[in-house]
């Protein structure tokens, strides 16, 4: 239901992630992604993470649509 009540046809939209953190670090964002993936499965686990002040993002896992978003972040980076 909370998917359906967000989403707009025709506009971008990304429903991938199941939970979520605010997350305070000294850590730049390619650092901070690399830290929070370590030990977790490219195939099982699924992370991003986003700088709001910098506009820098980084992603984990099998996304199944990275140009979407992409579309959201054109700084995006895949993490290693």
């Amino acid at each position: 239901m909370l998917i359906d009540n967000v989403r707009t046809d025709g506009l971008g939209y990304w429903d991938e992630p199941t939970s979520f953190f605010l997350v305070e670090s000294r850590l730049n964002t390619d650092q901070f992604a690399a830290k929070a993936c370590k030990g977790l499965s490219a195939s099982e686990d699924l992370v991003f993470v986003f700088d709001p002040e910098d506009k820098s993002a980084s992603y984990f896992g099998a996304v199944k649509h990275v140009e979407v978003l992409r579309s959201f972040f054109p700084k995006l980076k895949k993490v290693p």
